[in-house]
Protein backbone atom coordinates (compact mmCIF):
# COMPACT_ATOMS: atom_id res chain seq x y z
CA UNK A 1 0.00 0.00 0.00
CA UNK A 2 2.81 2.38 0.84
CA UNK A 3 4.43 1.77 -2.58
CA UNK A 4 1.17 2.66 -4.42
CA UNK A 5 0.87 5.88 -2.43
CA UNK A 6 4.44 6.96 -3.40
CA UNK A 7 3.87 6.24 -7.10
CA UNK A 8 0.53 8.10 -7.06
CA UNK A 9 2.11 11.03 -5.22
CA UNK A 10 4.99 11.17 -7.74
CA UNK A 11 2.58 11.14 -10.71
CA UNK A 12 0.50 13.93 -9.16
CA UNK A 13 3.64 16.00 -8.50
CA UNK A 14 4.81 15.53 -12.10
CA UNK A 15 1.42 16.58 -13.43
CA UNK A 16 1.45 19.75 -11.29
CA UNK A 17 5.00 20.62 -12.33
CA UNK A 18 4.25 20.11 -16.02
CA UNK A 19 1.38 22.62 -15.77
CA UNK A 20 3.62 25.13 -13.98
CA UNK A 21 6.26 24.97 -16.70
CA UNK A 22 3.98 25.01 -19.71
CA UNK A 23 5.43 25.89 -23.09
CA UNK A 24 2.37 27.87 -24.13
CA UNK A 25 3.31 31.03 -26.07
CA UNK A 26 3.35 34.34 -24.23
CA UNK A 27 1.24 37.31 -25.37
CA UNK A 28 3.81 38.53 -27.91
CA UNK A 29 3.65 35.23 -29.81
CA UNK A 30 -0.12 34.75 -29.71
CA UNK A 31 -1.79 34.95 -33.12
CA UNK A 32 -4.16 37.92 -33.12
CA UNK A 33 -7.28 38.27 -35.23
CA UNK A 34 -6.90 41.68 -36.88
CA UNK A 35 -9.06 43.14 -39.65
CA UNK A 36 -10.15 46.54 -40.85
CA UNK A 37 -13.65 47.90 -40.32
CA UNK A 38 -14.39 50.54 -42.94
CA UNK A 39 -17.41 52.84 -42.91
CA UNK A 40 -17.64 54.75 -46.18
CA UNK A 41 -20.18 57.51 -46.64
CA UNK A 42 -20.96 59.35 -49.88
CA UNK A 43 -23.30 62.32 -49.81
CA UNK A 44 -24.61 64.62 -52.48
CA UNK A 45 -24.77 68.14 -51.13
CA UNK A 46 -25.58 70.84 -53.67
CA UNK A 47 -24.71 68.49 -56.55
CA UNK A 48 -21.19 67.95 -55.21
CA UNK A 49 -20.23 64.41 -54.21
CA UNK A 50 -18.48 64.31 -50.85
CA UNK A 51 -16.80 61.19 -49.51
CA UNK A 52 -16.07 60.41 -45.91
CA UNK A 53 -14.59 57.34 -44.27
CA UNK A 54 -14.04 56.15 -40.74
CA UNK A 55 -11.31 53.53 -40.46
CA UNK A 56 -11.17 51.23 -37.45
CA UNK A 57 -9.41 48.00 -36.60
CA UNK A 58 -11.11 44.98 -35.13
CA UNK A 59 -8.54 43.36 -32.85
CA UNK A 60 -9.86 40.18 -31.25
CA UNK A 61 -13.33 41.58 -32.15
CA UNK A 62 -12.76 44.83 -30.20
CA UNK A 63 -13.12 47.98 -32.32
CA UNK A 64 -10.30 50.54 -32.19
CA UNK A 65 -10.71 53.74 -34.22
CA UNK A 66 -7.81 54.79 -36.45
CA UNK A 67 -9.40 57.92 -37.93
CA UNK A 68 -12.86 59.42 -38.30
CA UNK A 69 -14.51 61.15 -41.23
CA UNK A 70 -11.56 61.67 -43.56
CA UNK A 71 -12.38 62.54 -47.19
CA UNK A 72 -11.61 59.08 -48.58
CA UNK A 73 -13.34 55.91 -49.77
CA UNK A 74 -11.60 52.78 -48.47
CA UNK A 75 -11.65 49.03 -49.05
CA UNK A 76 -9.77 46.15 -47.46
CA UNK A 77 -6.96 44.69 -49.59
CA UNK A 78 -5.95 41.03 -49.60
CA UNK A 79 -2.30 39.95 -49.41
CA UNK A 80 -2.12 38.79 -53.03
CA UNK A 81 -2.87 42.31 -54.23
CA UNK A 82 -0.14 43.86 -52.03
CA UNK A 83 2.51 42.15 -54.17
CA UNK A 84 0.74 42.50 -57.54
CA UNK A 85 0.32 46.25 -57.28
CA UNK A 86 3.74 46.85 -55.67
CA UNK A 87 2.33 48.60 -52.60
CA UNK A 88 5.57 48.08 -50.63
CA UNK A 89 3.56 46.59 -47.76
CA UNK A 90 5.69 44.23 -45.64
CA UNK A 91 4.89 40.51 -45.93
CA UNK A 92 4.44 40.28 -42.16
CA UNK A 93 1.63 42.87 -42.17
CA UNK A 94 -1.53 41.55 -40.49
CA UNK A 95 -4.04 43.54 -42.57
CA UNK A 96 -4.12 46.32 -45.15
CA UNK A 97 -6.60 48.62 -46.85
CA UNK A 98 -6.47 51.08 -49.71
CA UNK A 99 -8.24 54.42 -49.90
CA UNK A 100 -8.77 56.99 -52.63
CA UNK A 101 -10.60 60.18 -53.41
CA UNK A 102 -10.16 63.11 -55.78
CA UNK A 103 -6.72 62.11 -57.00
CA UNK A 104 -5.27 60.98 -53.67
CA UNK A 105 -4.32 57.30 -53.20
CA UNK A 106 -3.61 56.03 -49.68
CA UNK A 107 -2.53 52.63 -48.31
CA UNK A 108 -2.80 51.64 -44.66
CA UNK A 109 -1.35 48.52 -43.03
CA UNK A 110 -0.85 47.01 -39.57
CA UNK A 111 2.32 45.41 -38.19
CA UNK A 112 2.89 43.66 -34.90
CA UNK A 113 5.93 44.90 -32.96
CA UNK A 114 6.33 42.84 -29.81
CA UNK A 115 2.99 43.05 -28.03
CA UNK A 116 1.95 46.30 -29.75
CA UNK A 117 0.28 46.89 -33.10
CA UNK A 118 1.54 49.70 -35.30
CA UNK A 119 -0.57 51.28 -38.03
CA UNK A 120 1.21 52.87 -41.00
CA UNK A 121 -0.17 55.05 -43.79
CA UNK A 122 1.39 56.18 -47.04
CA UNK A 123 0.01 57.78 -50.14
CA UNK A 124 0.50 59.80 -53.24
CA UNK A 125 -1.42 62.51 -55.01
CA UNK A 126 -2.01 62.42 -58.74
CA UNK A 127 -0.05 65.67 -58.85
CA UNK A 128 2.95 64.35 -56.89
CA UNK A 129 6.00 62.59 -58.21
CA UNK A 130 6.09 59.08 -56.80
CA UNK A 131 9.21 57.99 -54.94
CA UNK A 132 7.48 55.32 -52.91
CA UNK A 133 4.44 55.84 -50.76
CA UNK A 134 6.33 57.38 -47.82
CA UNK A 135 4.74 55.23 -45.10
CA UNK A 136 4.55 56.86 -41.68
CA UNK A 137 3.47 55.50 -38.31
CA UNK A 138 0.02 56.97 -37.56
CA UNK A 139 -1.04 54.97 -34.50
CA UNK A 140 0.34 52.55 -31.92
CA UNK A 141 -2.13 50.19 -30.27
CA UNK A 142 -1.27 48.59 -26.93
CA UNK A 143 -2.66 45.28 -25.59
CA UNK A 144 -4.75 47.14 -22.98
CA UNK A 145 -6.66 48.70 -25.92
CA UNK A 146 -8.03 45.33 -27.10
CA UNK A 147 -8.09 43.23 -23.94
Amino acid sequence: MKKQFNIGFCLLALLCLSNCYSTKPNGANKQLKVEFKLNNFLSEEENIDAASCTVSLLVENKEIEIFYGRPLMCQETNKDKWKQDNYAIPNQALAACECFWAGYDSKIYVLRKGERLQVYEGGISEFGIAKGLGYKLIKTIHPKDWQ
